[in-house]
């Protein structure tokens, strides 16, 4: 056989043994272990330079195989990271929840669960076909962390302090009940439950933008109820600070626990808010728009000076009585990732003793950004050839082949001077032999066997 005729055949005894490696049958060391031969084998019918290159696509057959093995570690470690982030992170983050429950013997204890600023994602701010990705993963955020909280409180009373979406004062109408059934979809409760809905300027307009009347009449359209919602003995006056609009008193005033929902923080509107304290004489204000949890204290005289609010982050409980003469202001934090804070959570409060007392927390969720950015890691780790560590037994496995080649040297200067002739048989037959036993061992390092 001439030189030409050994390279072809070189040649063809690499497509096959990349041929196998693609094709993946079996273990990984038996494709290994097939190509290693076709590869000496080469050396049979080829000369020298054939021999050395054979050699060469032995090691690169190696590297395939570390390569793999990188692989399955990259895999595994990938999916074990999204079953945490994307479901056992929610379960754990609820032993980090306080207790809120109602006392045996208190048949007026009644829980409140308050939702703020989910702003979901509409159809304009990211075009397609990204905008579906990021509608699903941050409407199933939502929804999963929702889901926890329902499981671990179980509330009576459900609040949406407005803000319900990112997209509405701007949406047509078609696409503002699309929102409207993602919301349900979201918020979804499986058990009878009273729900208290408020627009937000994101809603309705309102901030850097004129009020969209006409989305006033599609929100209450959406979310038909009174403006003022009564469950037991408990009335939540719905106020609008955007339109600075608020319900009228009805006729035969009750003596109700009477709590003023407003999307906008009212403590701040002054004289809007004294107003509001003549006319209705709320024992509580609770309020979102800023993104944050914190509260505010003021006295019942409503003075001129305005009290800043007390940021309110630690996992505790917060008393409020309401036999003295302060009101409270609860700020309630967004519960969506993508407001610009990793403090997302939900509001909960307790109301017991014949309300006459009222405990609030926050059950705070994980957060996303850290996921995401790990998934987007993986992502480029991957594109970029999995540069990872050589398995420990690479360095042993590629010196056997080393030490393979030093023999093939041998048996090339032993052969006869001129042309291409054959080295001794029995020398060749041995180096296949234990060119098969190398292929092998390095299959064993790997752990393939």
């Amino acid at each position: 056989m001439d030189f030409v005729e050994g390279v072809a055949a070189a040649r063809r005894t690499r497509e096959r043994a990349q041929q196998l490696s693609k094709i993946g049958s079996g273990s990984p060391h038996r494709w290994l272990y097939k190509a290693c031969r076709l590869y000496l084998g080469t050396v049979v019918v080829v000369g020298d330079m054939a021999a050395v290159g054979a050699t060469s696509l032995i090691r690169g057959a190696l590297v395939d195989l570390f390569s793999i093995t990188a692989i399955k570690y990259c895999i595994a470690a990938l999916f074990g990271a999204i079953l945490y982030s994307e479901k056992f992170v929610y379960l754990i983050q609820a032993h980090y929840w306080q207790d809120l429950e109602c006392q045996s013997n208190d048949s007026t204890c009644t829980k409140i669960l308050f939702v703020a600023d989910p702003q979901i994602q509409g159809d304009l701010a990211v075009p397609p076909p990204l905008n579906y990705l990021f509608n699903w993963d941050s409407d199933r955020y939502l929804s999963l962390t929702f889901a926890s909280v329902i499981s671990h409180f179980r509330p009576d009373v459900l609040v949406y302090l407005g803000d319900l979406m990112d997209e509405g004062s701007i949406s047509t109408t078609h696409q503002f009940y699309k929102y409207v059934k993602r919301l349900s979809d979201i918020f979804d409760v499986h058990y009878p439950v009273a729900q208290v809905w408020i627009p937000g300027d994101n809603d309705i307009g309102g901030e850097n933008e004129a009020i969209k009347y006409d989305k006033i009449e599609l929100f209450n359209a959406a979310f038909n109820q009174p403006d003022i919602v009564k469950f037991r003995n408990i009335s939540f006056y719905k106020v609008n600070a955007i339109t600075l609009q608020y319900p009228e008193l009805p006729e035969d005033e009750d003596n109700n626990f009477k709590m003023v929902v407003s999307h906008y923080p009212l403590m701040i509107r002054r004289a809007f808010t004294k107003k509001l304290n003549n006319l209705i004489h709320p024992n509580i204000y609770f309020c979102a728009h800023d993104h944050e949890s914190k509260y505010t204290i003021q006295t019942k005289a409503f003075g001129i000076n305005y009290v800043h609010p007390t940021p309110f982050y630690e996992d505790k409980v917060l008393e409020i009585f309401f036999d003295n003469d302060d009101y409270y202001e609860v700020y309630v934090p967004t519960c969506s990732y993508r407001m610009g804070t990793s403090n997302i959570g939900y509001g909960a409060g307790i109301l017991d003793n014949n309300n006459q007392r009222m405990r609030y927390t926050v059950f705070w969720s994980p957060g996303r950004f850290p996921y995401l950015f790990f998934y987007l890691g993986m992502l480029v780790f991957l594109i970029m050839g999995l540069q990872v560590h050589p398995h420990p037994g690479a360095q042993e496995a590629v010196q056997l082949i080393l030490n393979f080649e030093m023999k093939l040297e041998c048996v090339k200067r032993k052969r006869r001077v001129g042309g291409h002739a054959k080295a001794a048989p029995a020398k060749l037959e041995r180096l296949l032999v234990e060119a098969g036993c190398v292929a092998k061992k390095c299959a064993l390092m790997q752990g393939m066997v």
